[in-house]
């Protein structure tokens, strides 16, 4: 769940930032394309946790150092809400 959802928001904020002028940049860093985000648009800042505890758990999915976390449905309920909203906030900045 973690890996899809941090590629969907990945590549969200990167259309933003490229519909910008922003120059590609090779990362998978939320927190860095987040805080890149606010240079164009200081609400981005209220995402910045949430970029946080995204691209840790992709890291701690896609590359393991034991067995993957176990989400709690509340967890994962909260993780994909934050998620739409992000994504949300987004396209209303590009509309």
């Amino acid at each position: 769940m973690a890996v899809l959802l941090h590629q969907a928001v990945e590549k969200h904020l990167k259309g933003y930032l490229l519909a910008q002028g922003w120059k590609l940049k090779k990362t998978h860093d939320l927190e860095v394309l987040v805080t890149e985000a606010m240079a164009y648009e200081r609400a981005f800042e209220s995402f910045l946790e949430f970029s946080r505890v995204l691209s840790a758990s992709y890291l701690e999915n896609r590359y393991p150092p034991g067995l993957p976390r176990k989400y709690t449905r509340e967890e994962v309920a909260d993780i994909i809400g934050q998620a739409e909203k992000l994504i949300a906030r987004i396209r209303e900045a590009t509309e």
